[in-house]
């Protein structure tokens, strides 16, 4: 999802197609078929298209959909599956993209499903996100999910909800010391193919409930903008390294990302040698890998300014027209 969002900066008209079953649109080749026959009441029986549940079913489809839009992938389109998000500046030039697509997709016999598809709006859902001019939140409709999500008793619950709301931890400041509790019972050593019951307790509890508060006011984080400066700021405690990722957009801070990272041992910050470790390993991780790192203030002064180095700022303004 960093990448995608990377591509979204200026954007303020978006469409969001989705293909009708998409797997079902792909031929299956002759030496193929064979291999998914199946048993029934009434004989055996070979798929003529691609089913859902074969183990390389969804590699090779999103080869497909990489191949057939390789040439629009990040500069007007973003596509994930079977489905597709078509941004712009402009109206004009939406509906000049929009035909572009229409046009590859029937190229190649392709399909949507219109009941589905959204188009020249200003704001839309794409893979548990909303999008829109301003940035992007939490979709309310994904996030209820995790605001309904029981209290975990056994460690396969316990990972299923860590997984939930780790899909959204760019959204929460500190989100790895909030969730500390919960990855302690995520990672007790069990037999396997056991689903052992959680010691659940009230520090647990308290977890459990501050993620969910988290998640549910999570604030609207803003695009970056490759031709203006990041702010980071960074700190390290004796349990992990935190950062969070900014920038000035129309005079104000605006929020890009969050990340944080625990150690699974304890260590003293004042050891550290070069604190810029806590730089280099963050961003890149967890904040999408914007930056190529030019040190302008010394890290005790933060926050701290960076700017990517001029030979990479123009790769981006170069690989990202809009």
């Amino acid at each position: 999802m960093e990448e995608c969002i990377d591509a979204l900066e200026g954007s303020k008209y978006f469409s969001t197609l989705d293909l009708a079953s998409g797997y079902h649109q792909v031929e299956m080749t002759g030496e193929d078929k064979e291999k998914t026959a199946f048993t029934t009441p009434f004989g055996l029986y070979e798929w003529n298209r691609l089913p859902f549940g074969l183990v390389n079913a969804l590699a090779h489809f999103s080869r497909l959909m990489q191949k057939v839009m390789s040439d629009r992938l990040f500069q007007t389109l973003l596509v994930h599956l079977d489905d597709l998000l078509v941004f712009s500046p402009t109206f004009e030039e939406h509906l000049h993209r929009l035909q572009k697509v229409f046009d590859r997709l029937r190229e190649i016999n392709l399909k949507l499903n219109p009941d589905k598809c959204f188009l020249g709006r200003s704001s839309v859902s794409f893979l548990g996100h909303v999008l829109n001019r301003d940035g992007l939140k939490n979709d309310p409709e994904k996030i209820s999910a995790v605001k309904n999500f029981p209290q975990p008793t056994t460690v396969r619950v316990v990972r299923a909800f860590l997984g939930l709301a780790g899909y959204y931890r760019r959204f929460v400041k500190n989100f790895a010391s909030l969730v500390k509790p919960l990855h302690h019972l995520h990672v007790t050593p069990y037999k396997r193919n056991r689903n052992p019951k959680v010691s659940w307790t009230a520090e647990c509890q308290e977890s459990f409930d501050n993620i969910k508060s988290a998640l549910t006011t999570a604030p609207l984080l803003g695009y970056a903008d490759f031709h203006k400066l990041f702010i980071l700021e960074v700190d390290v405690t004796h349990s992990g390294l935190g950062a969070v990722l900014s920038q000035t957009q129309d005079g104000r801070p605006r929020v890009i990302a969050n990340a944080d990272a625990l150690s699974r041992y304890p260590f003293d910050p004042a050891t550290i040698e070069e604190p810029w470790t806590a730089v280099s390993q963050i961003p890149t991780e967890d904040a999408g890998s914007y930056l190529n790192y030019t040190r302008t203030s010394p890290l005790p002064e933060l926050p701290c300014e960076l700017e990517r180095s001029d030979a990479d700022r123009e790769s981006h303004s170069h690989g990202r027209p809009l």
